[in-house]
């Protein structure tokens, strides 16, 4: 089915429950601060309550407790500096904390101390390498090691390690190939293996059954896996319908990825193979 709200530059999560709560993003009228919840039970979208400020380009990101940190974006109520915690027991929003640096296009992770790294983005004049991590436990924010290069649109996925894999994006000047993982642990950025086409704006996400990380859509209509044990990458089957600015969330039932809207308002449901161990 079609989302209720056709939307591109959204955010899409995953909640505890399986449901999946796709916030923000814009639309012909410009960002919104609107949400709606998909539940893949009944394939049924319903209208959630709205974010504090109108928000596109932001991140979402699943706490260990199961509520969902909402960091940066562009918008109206001062997204870009902004953090807003969603309460998936009530559906509700509020505020957080806020950031250093405003910043969109970033990417956000969660660390396996369960606070969150929110890195790159830009900051409405240069693109950003700096990076920050909200501690959701006392609220506070702190600065975090730099990426090697700047990066705004890319991605962030945590691995099943522990480590975060950051791929890909724009400089300012040229989509990049190149990714970085931040090991567990860890207190600088290191680089890992080259995607096969540049990407901006795409989604990534882990396999968890297979402990790969799908990478897909974007400024490129293909898709490829990194394997963290070689830490390569290789090409794997594409969506069916091209999804720049697409949001998507892996769902509780094996093997199914949700990718809703971008450049088109529907959603397709993604199949990966699964291994079990």
């Amino acid at each position: 089915g079609s989302m209720l709200l056709a939307r591109s530059n959204a955010a899409a999560v995953a909640l505890k429950d399986g449901r999946v709560l796709i916030t923000g993003g814009s639309t012909a009228s410009g960002p919104t601060s609107e949400t709606e919840i998909y539940d893949p039970a009944t394939g049924a979208w319903t209208i959630g309550n709205s974010m504090a400020a109108s928000r596109w380009g932001h991140t979402t990101t699943l706490l260990a407790d199961g509520r969902v940190l909402i960091a940066g974006g562009q918008g109206s109520g001062a997204p870009g500096t902004t953090l807003e915690i969603f309460d998936a027991a009530t559906g509700s929003f509020s505020l957080a904390s806020v950031l250093t640096t405003a910043r969109s296009s970033h990417a956000a992770a969660l660390l396996p101390d369960n606070r969150v790294l929110i890195a790159g983005g830009y900051d409405g004049s240069q693109v950003l390498k700096s990076t920050e991590i909200f501690d959701p436990a006392s609220g506070s924010v702190s600065s975090g090691p730099d990426l090697s290069t700047p990066r705004a649109s890319h991605s962030a996925t945590t691995l099943l390690n522990g480590g975060v894999l950051i791929a890909g994006g724009s400089d300012g000047s040229q989509d990049l190939a190149s990714t970085e993982l931040l090991p567990n642990g860890g207190a600088a950025f290191i680089a890992t293996g080259n995607m096969a086409s540049p990407r901006r704006s795409h989604s990534a996400f882990l396999l968890s059954d297979n402990n790969s990380v799908l990478i897909v859509g974007g400024s490129v209509d293909t898709a490829e896996l990194y394997r963290s044990w070689s830490r390569a990458f290789v090409a794997t089957g594409a969506p069916a319908e091209w999804r720049g600015g697409a949001a998507g969330s892996p769902l509780l039932a094996e093997g199914l990825l949700l990718m809703a809207g971008g450049s088109s308002p529907s959603a397709e449901l993604y199949g990966f193979a699964t291994v079990k161990t």
